[in-house]
């Protein structure tokens, strides 16, 4: 059985199991969740539900919504980024990745 080497010091929001630092219990490594969304109301709500107990970080890389998109977003905790869509997928992508913590 491993113990989180640095419990005390960690910067991730939720552990996966929950279990992380506790003495006798294994270690879980944190999965993040980077995504590139732009108009997304209908579906990010569902998107996010299926996997927000399973992440320990979520970060939205926004390309311009106008609708309600990055509000459902902060609902399940995700850290939205405000990336002004440039036909540059890899940029957009890069933007969200930069700012994760993981």
């Amino acid at each position: 059985m491993a113990v989180c080497s640095d419990a005390a010091n960690c910067k991730i929001d939720r552990c996966v199991d929950r279990l992380c630092g506790r003495e006798n219990k294994r270690m879980v490594y944190p999965v993040g969740l980077s995504m590139i969304v732009r108009d997304e109301e209908a579906n990010i709500g569902v998107c996010l539900e299926s996997v927000a107990d399973l992440m320990a970080e979520i970060v939205i890389a926004d390309t311009g919504s106008t609708d309600r998109t990055k509000e459902y977003a902060a609902k399940f905790g995700a850290k939205v980024v405000e990336f002004p869509w440039d036909d540059d997928f890899a940029a957009a992508r890069n933007a969200g990745l930069d700012r994760m913590r993981l």
